[in-house]
C-alpha cells in the first residue's frame, strides 16, 4: 500500500515554528491531481515502487543513471527520521521513468542499486541499474529559490478521488518561506501533495524549460483521498543550494568507466588554488569534461561533469591536448583544445570557466581550411601570457613534412577567443625534429611574461634543455641551451615535464618525471636562473621502485593546489585495470617535492 506521512512528529523536531504552522493552515485541497499531465510531458519524473508494493514515491531523473527523491522514502523509522544508510536499498526498489500513463509501455524501468543520502536534509540520490539514454534528465536550478515564486510539482500520488492513480498529475505551488535547507510551499487553487508524492520534483519554469529546485519531503494531506486533514502546506528539501553536490554524485557513474583521458590543471573557480580538469573519451564515441576542485590540503574533491557530447559529435583521437589559462582575463582559468576534422581542417576551441569551476559550451575561435594545417603535425599546444597583457595566450609547435619546425603564437582576445597565428621561430629541414621535443610554458626569467622551455632528445639518447624567451609582442627569441645530458643517459617516451614556480622565488621551474629502463621512476626539479636558463644539476626528490608506478600511465599536472604560493605537482594515474587515481606532490621551499598523497580514486566496477 502507498505510504505518506502526516509529518507532525518530524516537523516538530526539524522546522521553525512559523514553517510548521503553515502546514496546518490552508483551504481544502484538490491534491497534485489538480491537472492531469499530458502524454509525454515531464518525462523525467520517476515512479518508485519500494518493497514490492509496500511503499510508493516519486522522483526525478537528474542524470542518465541517477534519480533524486526523498530519503524518508527508504527510512525504517517512517514519520520520525530521514536518516538512512548509504549503499544498496534495504527493500527492492524499481524506478519507472518517462511513463506519464502507467498503463502504457513507454519509458524505461530500472532497479535502484545504490543510495547516496544527503546528511542535512530529506534527500537521496538513487543510482539505477543501467543508464537511460532516451529520456532527457531535468536541469538543475542554479539560481536561489525565492519567497513568493511559483513552482510546478509533478507526482504519481493519490488524488482527491483516486487511491492509486494511473497517470502523472501536476499542480502549482507558491513558496511561503525558506529556512536553511528546507522551504515551505502552499498549493494554488487547492493543489496539495498526497501519499505517493514523497520525493516529487518541484520545478521552476525558465526560458521555456523546467529546472529542478527541490523535492517533496512531507505534507499535511489536505484534500487527499482517505485523509481527514484540511491543510495543504508542504515542506520541500531544497536542491538549488546543493546543485554542485547533486552533480558530483551523478558524475560518479561516468568517471568510473574505462576511458582515454586528457588532463590539465588551473584555478577554474578563482579561489586561489589550482583545480584539475579531465576530458574523457569513451568507447562508444562520446566525450565528457569533468572538474576536480582542489581542497585546502592540496587534495581533490569528487569530480563534476559540466560538458559532454553524444557518440560521433567529437572524436577523442582528434583532440590535440587540453591546455588551461585565463584567456579572457576574469581571474579564472579556462580551457582550450585543437581539433582536427576528418576532412583535413583544424579548429581551435575555448571552454570558458564558470564561478563553480565547471565550463560552458565550447566556442570556436580559429579554424583552417583542409590542407592548410595538418593535424598530425601539431606536436604540442601550451598556454601562457606571452605578451604580458594579463590574459593567457597559446603557442603551438608545428613539425612540417619536410622536417622543418616552427613555433606559432595565438594571442588571446578579451572574450577568450584567439587571433590568427603568428610564426615567431622556425628551423630548416633537418635542424630539429618536433617529435623529439617536449615544450612547457612559464615565466622562467621573472619578467612578467611567460616563456617556452623545450626538453629535446637526440638520436644518441643525449638530451638538452632550451629556453625561448618571449618578446613584448608575444613572439619568441632564438633558443638558448642551458642544460644537457650525455649520450645514453636521459630521454625517451618516459620523460614528462611541467612548469611551475616550485620554490616560490617568482620564476617558473621545470618538474620532470622520468621512467627508467628497470621500471623505477623518479621526480626531478630543474630550478630556473634569472636569465631563464636552468641549474645544471636537477634535484631528485622522490623515487618509485620497479613495479610501483609505470611512467607511461602518468599524466603529469601542475598548479598551486594548497594555496601556499608555490606550485605543486599532481599525477592522474591509470592503473590499467579500470582504476584511476589522483595524487598530489606538495612542493618544498627548495623546489623539491614531498611524497605523493592520493586524494581521489575510482574504479570501473
Amino acid at each position: 500500500m502507498n505510504h505518506r506521512r502526516s509529518g507532525s512528529a518530524l516537523i516538530a523536531g526539524l522546522l521553525a515554528t512559523t514553517a510548521a504552522a503553515s502546514i496546518l493552515t490552508a483551504a481544502p485541497a484538490l491534491a497534485v491531481a489538480g491537472d492531469v499531465a499530458k502524454d509525454g510531458a515531464y518525462t523525467f519524473t520517476a515512479k518508485l515502487e519500494i518493497g514490492n508494493g509496500q511503499r510508493a514515491c516519486t522522483g526525478a531523473l537528474v542524470d542518465a543513471q541517477w534519480v533524486v527523491t526523498a530519503a524518508s522514502c527508504f527510512s525504517d523509522k517512517l514519520g520520525e527520521s530521514f536518516k538512512i544508510p548509504a549503499g544498496k536499498p534495504t527493500l527492492m526498489t524499481k524506478a519507472t521513468v518517462g511513463r506519464t500513463d502507467l498503463t502504457s509501455s513507454t519509458g524505461q524501468v530500472r532497479d535502484v542499486v545504490e543510495l547516496v543520502p544527503r546528511e542535512d536534509r530529506d534527500l537521496v540520490m538513487a543510482k539505477l541499474s543501467a543508464p537511460i539514454a532516451d529520456i532527457a534528465p531535468v536541469s538543475l536550478a542554479s539560481d536561489a529559490l525565492t519567497r513568493g515564486e511559483s513552482l510546478r510539482i509533478t507526482g504519481y500520488g493519490r488524488t482527491k478521488d483516486e487511491w492509486v492513480p494511473d497517470r502523472l498529475h501536476t499542480g502549482v505551488f507558491t513558496v511561503d518561506a525558506i529556512t536553511g535547507p528546507q522551504a515551505t510551499i502552499t498549493g494554488e487553487n487547492g493543489a496539495a501533495i498526497c501519499k505517493g508524492d514523497s520525493g516529487s520534483p518541484a520545478l521552476r519554469e525558465k526560458d521555456g524549460h523546467f529546472e529542478l529546485v527541490a523535492v517533496n519531503s512531507r505534507a499535511s494531506q489536505g484534500g487527499c483521498f482517505g485523509s481527514d486533514e484540511t491543510g495543504s502546506g508542504t515542506i520541500e528539501a531544497r536542491i538549488d543550494d546543493i546543485n554542485y553536490w547533486v552533480r558530483q554524485i551523478s558524475s560518479r557513474s561516468a568517471v568510473a568507466q574505462s576511458a582515454e583521458k586528457l588532463t590539465v590543471s588551473g584555478d577554474f573557480d578563482g579561489d586561489g588554488r589550482a583545480d584539475t580538469a579531465a576530458l574523457y573519451g569513451y568507447g562508444d564515441g562520446s566525450t565528457a569534461l569533468f572538474t576536480f576542485r582542489s581542497k585546502a590540503d592540496g587534495g581533490f574533491e569528487e569530480p563534476v561533469k559540466s560538458w559532454s557530447t553524444k557518440p560521433g559529435q567529437w572524436t577523442f583521437k582528434n583532440i590535440r591536448q587540453l591546455v588551461a589559462g585565463d584567456f579572457n582575463g576574469d581571474g579564472r582559468a579556462d580551457l582550450a583544445a585543437m581539433y582536427g576534422y576528418d576532412d583535413g581542417s583544424v579548429a581551435l576551441f575555448t571552454f570558458l570557466s564558470e564561478p563553480d569551476g565547471t565550463f560552458r559550451k565550447e566556442t570556436k575561435s580559429w579554424s583552417t581550411k583542409p590542407g592548410q594545417w595538418t593535424f598530425k603535425n601539431i606536436r604540442q599546444l601550451v598556454a601562457g601570457d606571452f605578451n604580458g597583457d594579463g590574459r593567457a595566450d597559446l603557442a603551438a609547435m608545428y613539425g612540417y613534412d619536410d622536417g622543418s619546425v616552427a613555433l606559432f603564437t595565438f594571442l588571446s582576445e578579451p572574450d577568450g577567443t584567439f587571433r590568427k597565428e603568428t610564426k615567431s621561430w622556425s628551423t630548416k629541414p633537418g635542424q630539429a625534429y618536433a617529435a623529439n621535443s617536449r615544450i612547457v610554458a612559464g615565466d622562467f626569467d621573472g619578467n612578467g611574461r611567460d616563456d617556452i622551455a623545450a626538453f629535446y632528445g637526440y638520436s644518441d639518447a643525449s638530451a638538452a634543455l632550451f629556453t625561448y624567451l618571449s618578446e613584448p609582442d608575444g613572439t619568441f627569441r632564438k633558443e638558448t641551451k642551458s642544460w644537457n645530458a650525455p649520450a645514453n643517459s636521459w630521454w625517451g617516451q618516459n620523460m614528462k615535464i611541467v612548469a611551475g614556480d616550485f620554490d616560490g622565488n617568482g620564476r617558473a621551474d621545470i618538474g620532470a618525471v622520468y621512467g627508467y629502463g628497470d621500471g623505477s621512476l623518479a621526480l626531478f626539479t630543474f630550478r630556473s636562473n634569472p636569465d631563464g636558463g636552468f641549474d645544471e644539476t636537477p634535484i631528485k626528490s622522490w623515487t618509485a621502485q620497479p613495479g610501483q608506478w609505470n611512467a607511461s600511465n602518468v599524466q603529469l599536472l601542475v598548479g598551486n593546489y594548497n594555496g601556499d604560493g608555490r606550485a605543486d605537482m599532481a599525477a592522474f594515474y591509470n592503473y590499467g585495470d579500470g582504476n584511476s587515481a589522483l595524487f598530489t606532490f606538495t612542493s618544498e621551499t627548495n623546489g623539491a617535492f614531498q611524497a605523493p598523497v592520493r586524494s581521489w580514486n575510482t574504479s570501473a566496477s
